[in-house]
C-alpha cells in the first residue's frame, strides 16, 4: 500500500482494478465459450410435419398454413359426408378450398400434406388459380 495515497483513493484503485480484471475474464470467457453455444449446422434440418387431410383431427389441420377453423370444421364436415377426400380434385368440393389453397397446400414445405396416407398431388392441367 502506498503511504502517499490516502485510504479511500486506494479503495478506488482496487475497484477499478478488479472491475477490469473481472471484465477482461468475462471476455475470454465469452470468447472460449462462444462455439459451444453457435448452431450446429451439421445436424440435418427437422422433419417437417405431417398432416393428413383425410384422417387428423381438427387441431392439426388448423396446423396447415390458410387453414383456420372455420376451414378445419368445413373439411370435417365435409369428411362426414362424402368421406375422406382421395385426391386434390376432392378437395375443391370443401368450401374454402379452392384451386390457389389446394396449391398452396401441396406446395408448402415445411408440413408434408396427406390424403389417406399418400402425399397431395398437384390438381389437373385446367384448373385455374
Amino acid at each position: 500500500m502506498d503511504p502517499a495515497l490516502p485510504p479511500e483513493s486506494e479503495l478506488r484503485r482496487r475497484s477499478a482494478t478488479r472491475l477490469l480484471v473481472g471484465l477482461l475474464v468475462a471476455l475470454l470467457l465469452r470468447a472460449a465459450l462462444a462455439p459451444a453455444f453457435q448452431p450446429r449446422r451439421d445436424l440435418a434440418p427437422p422433419a417437417p410435419l405431417v398432416v393428413d387431410l383425410g384422417e387428423d383431427p381438427a387441431w392439426r389441420l388448423r396446423l396447415l398454413p390458410g387453414v383456420g377453423p372455420a376451414r378445419a370444421r368445413a373439411l370435417l364436415e365435409d369428411r362426414r359426408l362424402h368421406g375422406a377426400p382421395t385426391s386434390s380434385e376432392e378437395l375443391l368440393r370443401v368450401p374454402g378450398f379452392g384451386p390457389a389453397r389446394v396449391e398452396g397446400l401441396r406446395a408448402a414445405t415445411e408440413v408434408r400434406v396427406r390424403l389417406g396416407g399418400r402425399p397431395l398431388t398437384a390438381l389437373p392441367e385446367g384448373l385455374e388459380r
